[in-house]
């Protein structure tokens, strides 16, 4: 009997659909007519164990006991996932063969490899790599299986371990260094540490601090108002080598420079000095993946990168409306085409107000979203509607369903529309002896536009000029000119601007300076490996990880709107932290060695024993470094006077009580946004017991301890 272990229940239910014979779908698993018995996972079914399982007395996060080194690694199972591990370890009892059908890339390896390491199996294994779901596709990966100890899986198998040690080595050691730090300085924090985690704040931080340390310069922009064929344009002075007046950067900043020109350029005809004209297309922007999608989101209806990620896994898994969610490919395969027609209608029938969209689709089109070569590259595709099987209508979803539904297709819909068609035009102009420049859009079709708009980025990162010209947007009309024609000059006007700080950080932007993280790194080398891997986490991990960054408990960031600006503590902690856990061109460096590890030219204990000659170090350095966090803020308890309000977390939630409660103070207080409501008549009566007080502290290490686990995927 072959027993197939999928990395998720779809896949299992993909190669099934390809089978020969009847397949009968339990719980677990799925049988078929043949005796073969396909199951899977749901991700990761097991997970590294924490220092207190290793030795007890790691509970307590004491200094002295760092660095904490496992001389034999262990995993244990997934709480919550336990009994499918227990029915895969039944299945391995009567199967002769096991079919490896994790995702084709390292975290899937590794995912179905633990499995069976921990499982003990002796059977043998074979590889199926399955990267499109599309019959032909699994069918062709059915029949070219390899056995599971290919040197390219035992190096996909390598990388994703050793990577997994060392974000536990590095999160587990430098969280709790540091968190004793703030503890001996009279902070009750836990400041945790984590591989993606740091590098992401350290980019909040230092956006943050760039704003207020942000200086205006005052400069003025010289435009030229010129009409052209009844035609009224703009166009931008453009200052001569050796201009006088002008900043480093090329800004004019002398008003005595501004008044000479307007002087010598009033009542002066303008003369084209050279005007193109070329015909361009834009094509639809391409299907979303779940970054794409959660930066749309956030900017279209202000949801958080985690709420978009858990619609989007209800339309896939509750209402089966649209694809796998967790997607990092915008791309389609071309045999996904032959699923155009009964996609187009379940959009028709969800969404009728998309219904004369789809009418006019133009099925016979292949737009450049159907790449092969590009989707070949992911083990996933872009997010798009499927078949509607069971008959759904938009009474089905709630508001906010409807809103990422509706966007996952009108980017599908917008494949089968020709590209918006336009002249690009720009202009050269002469005034006196200065010379002014213009460009200009003019769409001569629409094309896939009329399907929805792309609606104005108002989180796009600023012109550092700040000018807001019409030039800048290239979008004003431009008639046809032709070179030495003189044309009116209606005015020469200097407009003052001023340079302005970027924006802060929103959710849209700091998952897309995730992805492009190699534009904020200098080292080369880490720089191309970052942009070549779509920068750090993953896009199925960002959300979890921007939720971290923002939980209370960790009083790393403040929400407001959609801004996300770091705390003081967070400053403090960034600034404290080596360089290593701060700057992303680490993470690049690091998977550039984990790449040596998959090709055999690094043995997997010289990684994880310079990863822990590191650790040791950053340890060392941690436990002297000073950390400047603000003063402490301390609430003096108001029924005995000497003791101090500390919060704890209780079965009701969290709650405040007194320092003093093995002397005898019971005092306790409902927690209020973060303070103790200890004015009258406010705080709940509680039945609260020196015992009680001390499980929640007790309870509080623990989940601390607990919250320093890593994110599964490259997190």
């Amino acid at each position: 009997m072959d027993l197939l272990i999928a990395e998720k229940p779809s896949l299992a239910e993909a190669i099934a659909g390809v089978m020969p014979g009847r397949a009968v779908k339990h719980r677990t698993h799925i049988e078929m007519s043949d005796g073969t018995v396909l199951t899977w996972g749901f991700g990761h079914l097991v997970e590294q164990c924490m220092p207190e399982d290793y030795d007890p007395r790691y509970k307590s996060w004491l200094p002295e006991y760092l660095p904490i080194i496992p001389l034999k690694w262990k995993v244990q199972p997934v709480a919550k996932t336990a009994s499918q591990l227990s029915a895969i370890r039944g299945f391995l009892k009567t199967a002769t063969r096991v079919i490896h059908a994790g995702d084709p890339d390292s975290e899937g390896q590794l995912i179905v490899d633990e499995i069976l390491d921990y499982l003990g199996n002796k059977l043998p294994v074979v590889r199926i790599l399955v990267s499109d779901y599309n019959s032909a596709k699994v069918k062709n990966a059915l029949a070219n299986m390899l056995p599971n100890t290919h040197a390219r899986y035992r190096g996909w198998s390598a990388w994703a371990l050793c990577r997994s040690r060392l974000d536990w080595l590095l999160g587990i050691n430098l969280s709790r260094a540091y968190t004793a730090a703030a503890r001996a300085a009279g902070h009750d924090l836990v400041l945790t540490v984590g591989r993606v985690q740091s590098p992401t704040l350290a980019l909040i931080v230092a956006r943050d601090l760039a704003i207020e340390n942000f200086k205006c310069i005052p400069f003025f922009n010289i435009v030229a108002n010129v009409s052209a064929s009844g035609i009224t344009f703009t166009a931008q002075w453009r200052p001569r080598d050796g201009q006088p007046g002008l900043d480093q950067d090329g800004r004019l900043i002398d008003p005595a420079v501004v008044q000479a020109l307007q002087a010598r350029l009033a009542g002066q005809p303008a003369t084209v000095v050279d005007f193109v004209a070329k015909p361009g297309q834009r094509h639809a922007p391409l299907p979303y993946y779940i970054d794409t999608l959660q930066m749309a989101a956030n900017d279209r209806f202000g949801y958080t990168a985690k709420r978009t990620l858990d619609i989007a896994q209800a339309l896939y898994e509750t209402h089966k409306l649209t694809t796998y969610p967790r997607s990092d490919c915008p791309y389609l395969s071309t045999a996904q085409l032959a699923e155009t027609q009964p996609r187009l209608a379940a959009v028709a029938s969800v969404l009728p107000g998309l219904a004369a969209a789809v009418a006019g689709a133009d099925l016979t089109r292949v737009s450049p979203a159907f790449n092969d070569a590009k989707q070949a590259e992911s083990s996933h595709h872009g997010i798009v509607p499927t078949v509607n099987e069971r008959g759904l209508t938009a009474a089905a979803l709630d508001e906010a369903e409807r809103n990422i539904y509706e966007l996952i297709v009108s980017n599908f819909v917008a494949q089968f529309y020709p590209p918006e068609s336009f002249e690009q035009s720009s202009v050269v102009i002469a005034i006196g002896d200065e010379r002014f420049a213009a460009t200009g859009k003019r769409v001569t079709a629409q094309g896939w536009t009329t399907v929805f708009q792309e609606p104005v980025d108002p989180d796009g990162e600023a012109d550092a000029a700040g000018n807001g010209s019409a030039e800048s947007a290239g979008k004003q009309p431009l008639p046809a000119m032709t070179p030495g024609a003189v044309l009116s000059t209606k005015s020469v006007e200097a407009l003052p601007r001023k340079t302005t700080p970027p924006p802060r950080f929103t959710e849209k932007l700091l998952l897309k300076a995730m992805a492009n993280v190699h534009m904020y790194v200098t080292h080369p080398q880490a720089k191309a490996r970052l942009k070549e891997g779509q920068g750090i986490g993953t896009p199925a991990t960002r959300a979890n990880i921007i939720e971290e960054l923002k939980s209370p408990k960790r009083g790393y960031l403040v929400v407001k709107g959609k801004q996300l600006i770091s705390t003081p503590e967070a400053r403090a902690f960034i600034a404290a932290l080596p360089a290593v856990a701060t700057d992303a061109g680490f993470t690049g460096l690091t998977e550039q060695t984990l790449d040596s590890v998959a090709s055999g030219a690094m043995q997997p204990e010289v990684f994880i024993a310079k990863t822990v000659e590191l650790v040791t170090t950053l340890v060392r350095n941690a436990q002297q470094a000073p950390l400047n966090l603000p003063p402490p803020v301390r609430h003096q308890c108001p029924k005995c006077k000497p003791g101090t309000l500390r919060k704890r977390r209780g079965s009701n939630g969290p709650f405040w009580s007194c320092s003093e409660y093995e002397n005898g103070c019971t005092a306790t207080f409902d927690d209020y946004r973060g303070k103790p409501r200890t004015t009258p008549g406010t705080s709940k009566a509680r039945k609260t017991t020196a015992s009680s007080v001390k499980k929640a502290a007790t309870k509080k290490a623990a989940k601390a301890t607990a919250s320093t686990r890593q994110p599964k995927r490259g997190a």
